[in-house]
């Protein structure tokens, strides 16, 4: 006997009574899977709180991150306060890690006998929370470093001074060295054979070559017939500075660099990304120095990459800006709001190398091995902190100094 066949109502029903067995089926997981995914995040919640408690806040981030990702989209009346509490524990440990990092070099630069670096760096972990005791040490040890350095390069050139009979420079170097170590038996020995000699020219303990002694003057009186006088140059001798030759770039090494505030630059192998903001070499500049960083970056109307050379305290001194290329532009220095040089045409190539060099007060600025500018105008003790800054990438980079 054959079925009777289903009306289209009949049809319409059973489609509706299957589609509802279908929702309710996706509901009920859909329920269960929200339930689980609440049980799994409030288990990491109170995980990473507890972590607080203890102090470990990389243990917090790992928690609440965990959580978070857990939860997804769904809904969970501590979320909010989690995803506020991750942002703290991000901020911390980013702190931390900018802190041990910021001693680690302050103590190395100290084994290194780099006591003018070493300071600066004790002092900005110190700004950074480290245990001030741990700091004051570390000073009192850079301190101390410098003034034996100081007191052998004063001794050494008083002893120097000796040997060419210049008195009144010899007087000057013992003196110096004594203030370094006062009572030093060396110094205190040498000042006394320069002072008496400086005593039989008849000629004061504070006075300089400079100033004749009585016997000279008399000299200059009476030439000899077939010497013609000639006047006494009272231009000071300038010792010109060489400079340091431009260093090749080299494999980037990751702990050279930091992320300057609010960057997103990041890391992908031995390549460092630049996107908005900026990169920091970790250590100051003080002294002569030369630097080249090997750049990809755009070369059009899009493009923006440049070195800044900023002063340790900010407004003491203008910023060195070195362009590869802005708005397409040829590469050009600016100094505060001074263009102080410009090339002929922008990069042909999207690889560039950008250079700065100070030797004393004089400081160049290279692209490509070709000089761009110069500046006098920030002087030869500021400390510099050097920035890769704009987008692209840095994939080579070396920095020297004497």
């Amino acid at each position: 006997m054959s079925m009777p066949s289903l009306t289209s109502f009949q049809k319409y029903l059973y489609v509706l009574i299957a589609v509802a067995s279908i929702m309710s089926a996706v509901v009920a997981e859909e329920t269960v899977s929200a339930e689980r995914a609440k049980t799994d995040f409030q288990t990491r919640y109170a995980a990473a709180l507890d972590a607080i408690a203890r102090d470990d806040w990389a243990g917090a981030q790992v928690f609440l991150e965990s959580a978070l990702k857990k939860l997804g989209a769904h809904e969970h009346p501590d979320k909010a306060k989690a995803q506020a509490i991750l942002v703290k524990a991000k901020r911390t440990n980013d702190r931390e890690r900018e802190m041990k990092s910021t001693l680690k070099t302050a103590q190395e630069l100290l084994r290194q006998k780099q006591w003018a670096d070493a300071i600066v760096m004790f002092k900005k972990a110190k700004e950074l929370g480290v245990d001030p005791a741990l700091v004051a040490k570390g000073i009192q040890e850079a301190e101390a470093g410098s003034g034996a350095a100081g007191y052998k390069k004063h001794l050494a050139d008083g002893m120097a001074a000796l040997g060419l009979e210049d008195w009144a420079g010899a007087e000057r170097a013992f003196v110096k060295a004594l203030e370094a170590q006062p009572d030093d038996s060396a110094a205190s020995k040498g000042l006394k054979e320069a002072r008496a000699h400086l005593a039989k020219k008849d000629v004061t303990p504070d006075s300089t070559k400079t100033t004749p002694s009585a016997a000279d003057a008399a000299a200059k009186k009476t030439p000899p017939a077939d010497t013609p006088a000639t006047p006494a140059s009272t231009e000071p001798v300038v010792v010109a500075r060489k400079p340091l030759p431009l260093p090749q770039p080299e494999r980037l090494v990751r702990d050279q660099w930091e992320k300057g505030s609010g960057s997103t630059c990041y890391w992908a192998g031995a390549l460092l990304h630049l996107e908005e903001g900026d990169e920091k070499f970790r250590l100051p500049l003080t002294g002569d120095f030369a630097v080249q960083i090997a750049v990809e970056a755009r070369m059009d109307h899009r493009s923006k990459i440049y070195l800044d050379l900023r002063p340790d305290k900010k407004k003491a001194f203008p910023v060195a800006r070195g362009y590869g290329s802005y708005e397409g532009s040829a590469p050009h220095l600016k100094v505060g709001k001074d263009v102080c040089g410009r090339g002929s045409a922008r990069p042909a190539r999207e690889r560039i190398v950008l250079g700065f060099r100070r030797t004393g007060a004089h400081i160049e600025f290279f692209c490509d091995g070709k000089k761009i500018g110069e500046t006098f105008a920030i002087p030869a003790h500021a400390a510099l902190w050097l920035y890769v800054c704009g987008k692209g990438y840095m994939y080579a980079g070396k920095v020297v100094r004497r």
